[in-house]
């Protein structure tokens, strides 16, 4: 259409965008996560070692994200990544490469002053189990949880002059999982800025925090993460995506200290 010209998408880095998209026009993004992994939970000692020397664990994502604007208030989300997984130990590797978990969502404008430049939406999501997770070989590893999950999201998000301030309060709810354990839910955080310092260079800072089972003692994995990434507009609707992630603090069974995320992104 002649007016994808005069739109300027700015969307988010990191997290789920609060804006909706017009009605008819679609969003193609690309995104590729290489987290580098130090520590690892010890279950003997219950608390987080350095990786053995023998040992390497590598989770490379690759995500194919598509919005559509169902109408003006409502924009329909599905996400495809793939994963390039392996566990070496000693002489023993074991690999997953292939389609992972699947994400539906439904992104709900329900608050928006363009005076005040306020807007506040709400994400209703849900994990389709389509990564291999049973029949195993020896040596592969399982490319998702086996579990349909549920989720919800609340976006307020403000913009003062060149800043837009947004933050995120997501909430997960596991199923259970292929062998049918009862998974903990998941609560995720975060707090972002980014700054229109050109029209052409936008950077933004994120302040992320996970707590997986927040409302019950049987497990306190978390962690703590300072994500800083730019995005440069390469046309009016094209825009090139990078990020640097750094672990302040974590206890998962794999805790990556840093990582990096490369990205696409195209309004349609």
């Amino acid at each position: 259409p002649s007016s994808a010209g005069k739109l300027l998408p700015c969307p988010p880095i990191y997290g789920i965008p609060s804006k909706t998209l017009p009605h008819n026009r679609f969003i193609a993004r690309g995104y590729f996560v290489y987290p580098v992994f130090s520590k690892m939970y010890d279950s003997d000692s219950r608390d987080m070692v350095d990786i053995p020397n023998d040992m390497a664990f590598e989770n490379i994502m690759l995500t194919l994200k598509l919005r559509y604007g169902t109408t003006d208030r409502i924009t329909g989300i599905v996400n495809v990544p793939f994963a390039d997984k392996k566990l070496t130990t000693g002489d023993v590797s074991k690999t997953g490469i292939g389609l992972s978990d699947m994400i539906v969502a439904g992104l709900f404008k329900i608050y928006h002053n363009k005076a005040q430049k306020r807007l506040f939406s709400v994400l209703l999501w849900s994990k389709i189990p389509t990564g291999k997770n049973t029949n195993l070989a020896e040596n592969e590893l399982p490319l998702g949880t086996g579990s349909f999950d549920y989720g919800f999201a609340l976006l307020p998000e403000q913009t003062i002059k060149k800043i837009d301030l947004r933050e995120i309060a997501f909430y997960k709810i596991n199923g259970k999982n292929s062998n049918g354990d009862n998974q903990p839910d998941v609560l995720d955080l975060s707090l972002s800025a980014a700054y229109s310092l050109s029209k052409k260079i936008i950077p933004e800072y994120t302040i992320a925090y996970e707590n997986t089972s927040p409302f019950s003692n049987d497990n306190d994995f978390f962690y703590l993460k300072s994500i800083f990434g730019a995005q440069f507009r390469i046309t009016n609707t094209f825009l090139l995506q990078g990020v640097i992630s750094y672990t302040i603090s974590g206890k998962e069974q794999f805790l990556d200290g840093y990582g990096f995320w490369f990205g696409a992104f195209k309004l349609i």
